[in-house]
């Protein structure tokens, strides 16, 4: 289960696991990662009610591979992984601060193996700073680090331990901040599994940043370019289409089985070509009569869910219009601002431009109009 019912309190009025890193919010990192663990069978997220709707849009536009339930969380760590426990029927929980979004497959998978056979197991790691105690702001005494362990998560426990333990935990008063700990009150072993410096836990404004750095350095990127082009004669008798904006003001259209809408299907071939999946002609034939007068940005949604289903995301298009009419750039940021909402990327990482033939050939003469496109893509 992944914990995100917290109020991020010490990063002020922000909500830390909706903050954007790298291109996505902070929590998605350890949704995703807990997907690709093979030790994991099914994933509960733990939310608030406030945000419970938020996370539910969220999981349901990734392409998860396991089972996702939202669970209501409580006003405490304990009452929230207990309202978890009580939705759920497993042998072990694994549980995870969703303000951790280093967390890496391999490491879920390495603390889930040490737990089998055993009753609980965690992350941690040696401290190594030197630690004081003190007293209006004046050391008091000095603390012997050698048998100290700083712990990560995800924690590993057989759920009939943590619900045991929670008992006990209720019937002391103990203030239970970590979910070892209810093995330890049954006085019962922990494994200890060693876990990473980079599984951080956000929880100042600087570490955002810091988090940011990692994921970028020790994540394994995969980047692909492609390259769209179209071209339509122009007529007199449609109406003009282009980045899924209708040119009102201009006296002719272009011919094509849809609405002909050059910048679109050039983006469209960008996209898909970029993937190898193919290009507009095979996933939209212009002998399909399903797409005869289709909107064209009927074809860049299709082909952004197909890009989503493959596991890849939309880093900046960058496309020229040439057409020595109608003028496109009076209205560029209209048809920029249409493009990145239907690709469901911020603006500043859809370029359009637009140039004439300079009276050259048969764009120069107005016979046509074209369209070239390059697009990023990125998993």
């Amino acid at each position: 289960m992944i914990l995100a019912a917290g109020r991020s309190e010490r990063l002020g009025n922000v909500d830390k696991l909706w903050v954007t890193l790298n291109g996505k919010p902070l929590i998605q990192w350890s949704i995703e990662a807990f997907d690709s663990a093979t030790e994991i069978s099914a994933i509960t997220l733990v939310t608030r009610s406030d945000t419970f709707d938020q996370l539910s849009d969220l999981v349901s536009k990734l392409n998860l591979t396991k089972s996702v339930s939202l669970v209501l969380g409580g006003a405490s760590r304990m009452e929230s992984v207990s309202n978890a426990c009580d939705a759920i029927d497993t042998e072990f929980i694994a549980v995870h601060d969703g303000a951790r979004p280093c967390i890496t497959p391999a490491l879920i998978d390495s603390v889930c193996s040490a737990a089998r056979g055993n009753d609980c197991a965690c992350l941690s790691l040696p401290v190594v700073e030197t630690l004081v105690r003190t007293r209006d702001h004046r050391e008091t005494e000095r603390v012997d680090r050698a048998n100290l362990t700083a712990l990560q998560t995800p924690q590993v426990i057989r759920l009939s331990v943590w619900k045991a333990g929670k008992s006990v935990a209720e019937l002391r008063s103990v203030d239970v901040t970590d979910d070892t700990h209810m093995a330890t009150l049954l006085e019962k072993p922990v494994v200890h599994v060693a876990g990473d410096r980079n599984n951080i836990k956000v929880t100042y404004a600087a570490d955002i940043a810091l988090a940011g750095q990692i994921l970028r350095t020790s994540r394994q990127m995969e980047y692909r370019t492609g390259f769209g082009y179209d071209i339509h004669q122009t007529s007199k008798t449609r109406e003009c289409h282009l980045g899924g904006i209708h040119f009102t003001e201009s006296s002719i259209g272009l011919l094509g089985h849809s609405d002909a809408d050059v910048l679109l299907h050039a983006i469209c071939d960008a996209l898909l070509g970029a993937v190898a999946l193919g290009d507009i002609g095979v996933h939209f034939p212009p002998s399909d009569d399903r797409h005869k007068g289709r909107a064209s940005s009927e074809f860049l949604i299709e082909v952004h869910r197909l890009l989503k289903e493959h596991g890849w995301t939309v880093g900046n298009i960058d496309a020229t219009v040439i057409a020595e009419a109608p003028k496109l750039m009076p209205r560029a940021h209209e048809v920029r601002a249409h493009i990145s909402q239907l690709l469901d990327v911020s603006i500043d990482k859809v370029s359009v431009k637009a140039t004439t033939n300079e009276g050259l050939g048969a764009l120069g003469n107005g016979d046509g109009i074209a369209a070239h496109a390059v697009a990023m893509v990125y998993r």
